[in-house]
């Protein structure tokens, strides 16, 4: 089995510990309480899973596996431990010699990036845009739900971190008040990255979720990058909506185990 490591939090794995090699996840680990894993894999191996989750005294694996192998899941009732499929996650990518940002639908939109000085107002901004917002760890019984908005908080800040060179928290700000933010991620490829992005309730509507989406798919292009990619739950309908409109196309799903 191969894997690959995942998400913003990775740490070392030891290469000669088998083929199964999550990365430990120090701030979910944190979080809830549990010595925490994640990371992709392409098959299911029930002896190596079986093995790691052992060795590293694993409490949590959060682990993705393609959809076009889910199929392979039941193997998991080998290994003798609880599991659960959490969600599936569609990717979608949009390649900027075929598509064009196109320009902003309100006019009076203002960008800015944040800065450390930012903290508490995107800290306030997450509490008003994702109090209701359901994920993988919301499926998850043994978690406690009301630490999941924090990590939210968490991470936003760690992406205005010194320490995280390459991710940019954009502000979309009208008359003077934050309406909406969307965090990127580019790097060393030609591949940019939308992670998060979410409108405050007052104003949703009147196109402000295409618009920032607008603005990111205009700056990594600037930036140099070829494509730009974007994931969600399969439930979230009325975003990949957008994101089709806006020049995306589906290219594969994984579940969240």
């Amino acid at each position: 089995m191969t894997v690959n490591l995942m998400s913003a939090e990775r740490d070392k794995t030891d290469p000669e510990s088998g083929s199964t090699k999550l990365a430990f996840s120090e701030a979910e680990s944190r979080r809830f309480g549990l010595r925490t894993f994640r990371g992709q894999v392409d098959s299911i191996d029930p002896e190596s899973i079986f093995n790691f989750l052992n060795r590293e005294c694993v409490d949590l694996a959060i682990v993705r596996l393609p959809s076009i192998v889910q199929d392979q899941a039941h193997r998991l009732d080998e290994i003798g431990v609880p599991w659960l499929v959490a969600d599936t996650l569609v990717h979608y990518t949009v390649d900027f010699a075929r598509h064009d940002p196109v320009a902003l639908r309100n006019a009076d939109l203002k960008f800015r990036e944040t800065t450390a000085d930012d903290t508490d107002l995107l800290n306030d901004l997450i509490e008003r845009i994702f109090p209701t917002y359901r994920n993988h760890y919301h499926s998850n019984p043994w978690l406690t739900h009301d630490d999941i908005l924090e990590g939210y908080k968490e991470w936003a800040r760690n992406f205005i971190s010194e320490q995280c060179p390459g991710r940019t928290v954009w502000l979309a700000e009208r008359d003077e008040q934050v309406i909406a933010m969307a965090t990127c991620v580019v790097g060393e490829s030609d591949l940019a990255e939308g992670v998060l992005y979410g409108v405050t309730s007052e104003a949703s509507g009147g196109g402000i979720y295409g618009d920032l989406i607008r603005h990111t798919q205009a700056d990594a292009k600037r930036r140099g990058y070829a494509k730009m990619k974007v994931s969600t739950q399969a439930h979230n309908y009325a975003v990949q909506k957008v994101w089709s409109r806006e020049g995306f196309h589906m290219t594969h799903a994984e579940i969240t185990i």
